[in-house]
């Protein structure tokens, strides 16, 4: 029996998903892609997200989410945004989505990655 169910599995939901996901990217390209506006920061908004960088060489893949955020709270807190945190997310999500919004960054970075976060962060301010 379940090598039945592994059978259909295979040749029938595999293919919906491969399906799904192609439309996915469509979509995206299409649609989402083209509104992105990429942030390019001013001096101090560049010396606040490196020292966002140096903030995650602190960190490692095995810290819980809320630990990175915490750490990201603390860095705009020293690096002034300590009266409007949003401002602080709002730029780290401009810079490197393309957005004014985003996901929780101590979630995204425990999921993509802290070495491929920092990666990113800085080739976008280049």
């Amino acid at each position: 029996m379940l090598k039945n169910i592994r059978l259909i599995f295979r040749k029938k939901i595999i293919p919906i998903f491969d399906k799904l996901v192609g439309y996915a990217i469509k979509y995206f390209n299409d649609v989402i892609k083209l509104r992105k506006k990429y942030k390019k920061p001013n001096n101090d908004e560049k010396i606040a997200l490196e020292a966002l960088i140096k903030t995650l060489d602190k960190c490692n893949d095995k810290m819980t989410p809320e630990d990175i955020q915490t750490l990201i709270y603390s860095t705009g807190k020293e690096n002034g945004y300590s009266d409007n945190l949003r401002d602080w997310f709002k730029l780290i999500y401009e810079v490197v989505f393309g957005d004014e919004n985003g996901p929780r960054m101590g979630f995204f970075i425990s999921f993509f990655g802290v070495q491929e976060t920092k990666d990113l962060i800085l080739n976008k301010i280049k």
